[in-house]
């Protein structure tokens, strides 16, 4: 069996180019997510109103919604949890008002308590 017969610069371009910019792709997507989640900052508080709470029960878990109105907007947050005291935590009723930021899909519920409740944003 025969090989090619390959000069330095075909191999530079066919080989050696093309897999050093996959390897250098992939390492400058890696960074600039790890990198992303670290540090971003963090959005401030905003007044909102609760304006709907639905729990659904599913076999084992609790799917909760909040919908919760920011100026002009709702946005509708999601979780999933085994507890039920936390479907949904108490005090979080309609037409309340409540501290919410949104940070990249998800949204922060400063409770009364003043933890934060995570929701996913689906809406």
């Amino acid at each position: 069996m025969r090989f090619p017969k390959w000069s330095l610069l075909s191999f530079l371009v066919v080989v050696f180019l093309p897999l050093n910019l996959c390897v250098a792709l992939a390492s400058s997507q890696a960074k600039s997510t790890s990198l992303g989640a670290t540090q971003e900052p963090p959005s401030e508080y905003q007044s909102g109103k609760i304006v709907a709470v639905q729990t659904t029960e599913w076999q084992t878990e609790y799917v909760v919604q909040i919908s919760i109105q920011v100026k002009d907007t709702v946005y509708t947050g999601e979780y999933v949890t085994e507890e039920k005291s936390m479907a949904p935590p108490s005090g979080l009723v309609n037409e309340q008002p409540v501290s919410v930021r949104l940070v990249k899909g998800k949204m922060f519920l400063k409770l009364a308590n003043g933890e934060e409740l995570i929701t996913y944003v689906i809406k």
